[in-house]
């Protein structure tokens, strides 16, 4: 009855049982290895980042984890993409499933990587190679990119990061509390990395629409860059059937407005690439 006392209700249901943490990484693991539901998958995806690791080694091991599982994040056709690219065929689940874990696996990353969390060892980015590719590998992958005009919080703020992780590689972010990266320029193997993945960065901000950013007066864009972005100017005028940079740039192609605007700042330079 709705009027009842305590003593209508029974012994509390948590008197009995024994209550226990999942202590750290290696424990999680192991728990994620046998969960059965969605529900036990997105729980643990839920709490992962506050499981310390042990090592550095582990800490890096869980953020390229949680990419792997927000592989597909974006819907079934991500996720159908992420699932032929790992070569997968059939997969047991629910597709629908499939893509609810991997969306929680994105948001945490949002929230406690990309976003305020203290989960992120955001100097690792660039330093440690297996970090750094692992980020160009996941957002090369142009299913994983939020919208340019992204309304959620999460997928904001990972564009956010993503123009802020641009803008460090390039060597011109300012002194930011998510980076601390100003011996970049001091490291010739980070140089080295950071030079080799301006292609790959022109396609994602591009993606973004931030491509103007090239245009910035303390950006330095080398050959192999200006030739990623020719190719997306390639691709538009392919798709509209046009033949020239005029005709793109009227069409309103950000990509064909920058490589122009680039041509004539590099005018009488090495850079010769064209579109041709």
């Amino acid at each position: 009855m709705g009027g009842g006392t305590g003593s209508d209700v029974g012994i509390h249901p948590l008197a009995t049982r024994r209550i226990v943490r999942i202590e750290n990484w290696l424990e999680w693991k192991r728990h994620w290895l046998v969960a059965g539901s969605a529900d036990e998958l997105v729980g643990l995806l839920h709490v992962g980042f506050s499981k310390h690791p042990r090592t550095f080694e582990e800490n890096v091991e869980r953020i390229c984890f949680y990419l792997d599982v927000a592989d597909g994040w974006s819907g079934w056709q991500g996720m159908r993409q992420a699932m032929a690219l790992s070569g997968a065929e059939n997969p047991p689940s629910d597709e629908v499933d499939r893509v609810e874990v991997s969306e929680k696996a994105f948001r945490v990353l949002a929230k406690e990587g990309f976003g305020d969390g203290p989960g992120f060892p955001r100097h690792l980015l660039v330093s440690n190679i297996q970090l750094f590719s692992k980020i160009l590998w996941f957002f090369g992958r142009s299913y994983n990119l939020p919208s340019s005009h992204a309304k959620e919080h999460f997928e904001r703020s990972v564009n956010e990061f993503l123009v802020r992780f641009i803008k460090e590689i390039w060597g011109t972010g300012d002194e930011h509390p998510y980076f601390s990266m100003g011996h970049i320029t001091q490291d010739a193997a980070l140089r080295k990395r950071c030079f080799s993945a301006r292609p790959d960065l022109v396609r994602i901000i591009a993606y973004l629409g931030k491509l103007r950013l090239l245009y910035s007066e303390s950006i330095l864009v080398d050959e192999a860059s200006l030739e990623a972005l020719a190719e997306i100017v390639r691709m538009f005028l392919k798709k509209k059937q046009k033949h020239t940079l005029v005709e793109a740039v009227a069409l309103g192609s950000q990509a064909a407005e920058v490589f122009l605007l680039l041509k004539a700042r590099n005018k009488g330079s090495e850079l010769g690439v064209s579109l041709i």
